[in-house]
């Protein structure tokens, strides 16, 4: 496979689907179609990933909280902010960074088309909060908890949109009108916090941006530092997957207090594509915290926690990726089995502290610590023995270095891993046309057999079969889905109040008795000098309280969805219902009816549940309490507040989970009742083109015997390719 090029099976490729679309008559649209797809799907990214003497494209994967930007900013720019920090998901945004001689940046506005998009979906929220307020104002008199419960039961892609319209309004109808038209603009660095970020002004109308920067280390690489799991505005998350798509290696973020966690893994499935990946490395990220999180009572060796931490975090990453492995995931197969490939060339997990850099250069040159830094620092001396505040200490502590030499090391590989990026991508795509191309072969030769071995009655009395076999097994079938929705309604019950059990783990925080000062009472023989000692509270260790308990909550929930509804089991059994129905009568082919069922599998589309975020609870937590400590009577009302959030996280993820229950059900109700019809329709519409072909039997004999024989070469071609 090594020496095909791009030009060779594109030639192949764009050939073969000339002849494949000649069969149309005779093997029907669906099977054409899916042929054009894989052939598009090629087309469309193979002159990104083919082009010569291109600079090799790196991807950073993570959630917003994993501190992508605070990541690249140590290790692009010592810790400087350039890249400004997302607050929420709809701040996030979607990154292109290179190498330019002359700095600059260009921000990429919404389309009019993808903006009306976005108002669509932020009027539906309207409708459906007016809907929900009507129904519900009578019942709830307090405004807050009304609201509260009202926000709950509207979909997340609607409200993020009105999130965006609603930022939006800063600018007037007009300026608004005009920056959607004139497409993209190219700013001086200095300007961008203007257009993205949480304060950006002009963010919610920014699709994506591009920054060329002059600085070594980029050049001959891109950098596509990617939104967060689950983008709701379409077309971004849309150009997320095409940039994804084009990259030859990749960055996994995933903070080490929760390293690896589901919401981590199904990012990393539902984000990366399925080939061309040829090196891919995971960061735990905020190390410094997860090293704070240990449990060890009393002051700690930091090296002895360092170490303890670190093969914590390396075991999550091997128990994540290769747990499901024996549950039949492809996908978390092929990652893991990268992961320990590579890991006998080079290190692929690394764990890094941007703020310990950030605070490490701020010592080099004097400056100021943020209040989190100072906290993080003071943390740390209290907990470690072996803690230095010395500059090279904590710059070495940070790791950024070391992954620094491994950016180097991606750099210096860069023609090898552009290479088997091409040879992958190319063998991938030729696997991919070739299966498309096996599924119409096997329909026209079944066809071929068919014409030899039926006539017009036989396929009318099949016609009459099928209507029969579909109205015996109609109730079966509907059985299987209601057994579904039963199984998912009394899961969900069960994991609604496991969610609100579990509140229970999270409500406990340190708390320690510090000296806050001193004073003298009395004169000469009879002066006595007090200390003033007060209990004192770190709002980052309730913030990770919030945190921890929306990440496990996520895992609960996302073992449970795998757990519950398995549509290849579901598949299984409507299939072996249908297999049962046939073996009572030889008239019918089983292998036609099963690949005709198959097709009418693959369009069943569950939906999925959508994740909450714990940014927008630790924002209310932060909104009450601004400074970083608080102090004595305060820690009462802190408690208090962590309780009411955590309260408010296990309705919300009830009630959302209570929600998707309904919209599963729903789903599969509906399906119950159309699911036989629509097989029957497929079934139907199957054998009655093998009746047209029948009305012209030699003929049509002759042409699938020609088409056959074309589609088999065109075949042993594609295999040798692969070869």
């Amino acid at each position: 496979m090594s020496s095909v090029t791009i030009k060779d099976l594109d030639a192949l490729a764009s050939k073969t689907l000339k002849i494949v679309v000649e069969g149309k008559d005779l093997v029907g649209e669906d099977a054409i179609n899916n042929y054009q797809k894989a052939y598009d799907d090629f087309k469309k990214n193979a002159k990104a990933v083919m082009e010569p003497d291109r600079t090799m494209r790196l991807g950073i994967v993570g959630q917003v909280k994993a501190g992508k930007s605070s990541f690249l900013n140590a290790l692009l720019f010592n810790g400087r902010d350039i890249l400004p920090k997302a607050a929420t998901p709809m701040t996030a945004n979607l990154t292109k960074i290179c190498y330019a001689e002359e700095p600059y940046a260009k921000v990429h506005y919404y389309s009019e088309e993808a903006w009306r998009g976005i108002k669509d979906l932020s009027q539906k929220y309207d409708k459906a909060y007016q809907e929900e307020y009507e129904k519900l104002k009578s019942s709830i008199k307090n405004e807050r908890k009304l609201h509260r419960e009202i926000v709950q039961n509207i979909d997340e892609d609607w409200k993020a949109c009105k999130e965006l319209t609603e930022k939006a309004k800063a600018l007037s109808p007009a300026e608004l009108s005009e920056k959607l038209r004139e497409g993209e603009k190219t700013i001086r660095l200095e300007e961008l916090a203007e257009y993205v970020g949480s304060q950006g002004r002009l963010a919610p109308i920014v699709e994506w941006t591009e920054m060329g920067i002059d600085t070594q280390s980029l050049k001959d690489v891109e950098i596509y530092d990617t939104p967060g799991l689950g983008d709701p505005v379409r077309s971004r998350g849309k150009k997320t997957e095409d940039f994804l798509k084009k990259c030859d290696a990749v960055i996994v973020l995933s903070m080490a207090s929760q390293f690896m966690g589901e919401a981590d893994v199904n990012l990393i499935l539902d984000k990366l594509p399925n080939e061309g990946i040829r090196r891919m490395s995971f960061v735990a990220s905020k190390f410094d915290s997860a090293m704070l999180d240990d449990s060890s009572r009393g002051k700690a060796n930091l090296e002895e926690i360092f170490n303890k931490t670190y093969y914590v975090i390396k075991g999550s990453l091997e128990k994540s990726l290769g747990k499901q492995v024996a549950q039949g995931n492809k996908r978390k197969e092929a990652i893991f089995d990268k992961v320990k490939e590579e890991a006998s060339d080079h290190d692929y997990l690394y764990t890094i502290s941007s703020l310990l850099y950030g605070v490490a250069q701020k010592k080099k040159k004097n400056l100021p610590l943020s209040d989190e830094e100072k906290i993080i620092i003071e943390r740390m001396q209290e907990r470690f023995n072996g803690m230095s505040t010395e500059p090279d200490f904590l710059e070495d502590l940070a790791g950024i270095d070391d992954f620094k030499k491994e950016f180097e090391l991606i750099r210096a590989d860069k023609e090898k891993i552009i290479q088997e990026r091409q040879a992958d991508y190319l063998n991938k795509q030729s696997l991919k046309l070739l299966k498309e191309l096996d599924n119409i072969y096997t329909k026209a030769t079944r066809r071929l057999a068919g014409l030899k071995n039926k006539d017009i009655a036989a396929i009318k009395e099949q016609l009459e079969l099928v209507h029969e076999l579909i109205t015996k097994q109609r109730n079966k079938i509907k059985v299987i889905f209601e057994e579904e929705e039963f199984d998912i309604r009394s899961r969900y019950t069960a994991l609604a109040d496991e969610i609100k059990r579990m509140k229970k783990n999270y409500q406990l925080f340190p708390v320690k008795n510090v000296q806050t000062g001193s004073y003298t009472s009395g004169h000469l023989w009879w002066k006595k000098e007090h200390i003033t000692n007060e209990y004192v509270a770190e709002i980052v260790d309730v913030e990770n309280n919030i945190t921890n308990y929306v990440d496990d909550l996520t895992k609960k929930i996302g073992d449970n969805q795998r757990h519950s509804l398995d549509s290849n089991s579901l598949g299984n059994k409507i299939k072996s219902i249908v297999i049962e129905g046939i073996e009572n009568t030889r008239k019918l082919d089983e292998d036609e009816i099963i690949d005709v069922v198959n097709s009418r599998l693959r369009k069943l589309d569950l939906p999925k549940y959508k994740e909450l975020d714990s940014v927008d609870y630790t924002n209310k937590l932060t909104t009450s309490y601004p400074s970083s400590r608080v102090y004595g009577k305060e820690i009462s009302g802190l408690k208090q507040t962590l309780g009411r959030i955590l309260t408010e996280i296990g309705s919300d993820a009830a009630k959302t989970l209570e929600n998707k229950d309904q919209e599963i059900t729903s789903y599969l109700d509906a399906e119950s009742v159309s699911f036989a019809d629509e097989l029957e329709k497929a079934l139907s519409k199957d054998l009655q083109e093998q009746e047209v072909l029948l009305q012209n039997a030699e003929q049509s004999k002759s042409s699938l015997e020609g088409y056959t024989t074309l589609l088999k070469a065109e075949k042993e071609k594609l295999v040798d390719l692969t070869d």
